[in-house]
């Protein structure tokens, strides 16, 4: 169950990065998180880059294991050779300096399409924060607004006493999911607002499998 997890988690990521890059006539446009300058780039060298991030987090994996191994190796070193009780701290010293290389090297992955295209002339201005949000609305689904709220409703059920929940401080997991459910419904809300507004400014990749390179069939400009 952790390896699925796991394997789910590395694949968010490596989606995650290849949605920088949205189709654009017969080519693609790469956005630095989805909101930077748009450079042109062909549908070539965006698999090229998607390729290349999917190895680097694989190494990335192996990184977080060495990192962890030294720092926690060197934590519990230091705790036997120390004389003051400072294990849970030095442990915990030991995870966050274990971890650093692994944020260091994924921000470098990351940043890969950024190198490689500097000095290539933008073709569209960086997206307002107004775009992006319109942007990220338009990607969520309902199905995903559905099952949000479902989770808040049951959120009481699942932390608190079922046979107490309106006495005593139960009832404050009743607020909590009260609050959640609303908080759901007015994401809804705004993105139903968004979708009455039909002016496609904002190019929006669909779905498009970034393992095998394919591309949509009706690209987005």
């Amino acid at each position: 169950m952790q390896s699925y997890s796991s394997s789910n988690s590395w694949a968010r990521v490596r989606d995650a990065f290849a949605e920088q890059f949205q189709p654009a006539g017969d080519a693609y446009v790469y956005r630095r998180s989805q909101k930077d300058e748009a450079i042109r780039v062909t549908a070539e060298e965006r698999l090229k880059f998607i390729d290349e991030f999917d190895s680097n987090i694989r190494r990335a994996k192996w990184i977080i294991y060495l990192g962890l191994t030294i720092g926690m190796g060197g934590a519990v070193l230091f705790t036997l050779l120390s004389t003051s009780d400072v294990a849970e701290g030095v442990i915990i010293a030991g995870v966050v300096v274990g971890l650093v290389p692994y944020f260091v090297f994924n921000r470098w992955a990351w940043n890969a399409p950024v190198r490689e295209l500097e000095g290539r002339t933008p073709v569209a201005r960086e997206l307002s924060p107004d775009e992006v949000r319109e942007m990220k609305f338009r990607r969520i689904t309902y199905a995903q607004l559905a099952i949000a709220a479902v989770a808040a409703v049951a959120f009481p059920f699942l932390v608190g006493q079922r046979a107490h929940l309106l006495t005593g401080w139960n009832r404050l997991w009743l607020v909590v999911g009260a609050a959640l459910l609303a908080f759901v419904a007015l994401q809804a809300f705004r993105k139903w607002r968004f979708e009455q507004d039909h002016t496609d400014r904002i190019p929006i990749a669909p779905a498009s499998d970034t393992r095998s390179g394919t591309r949509p069939k009706t690209p987005i400009s």
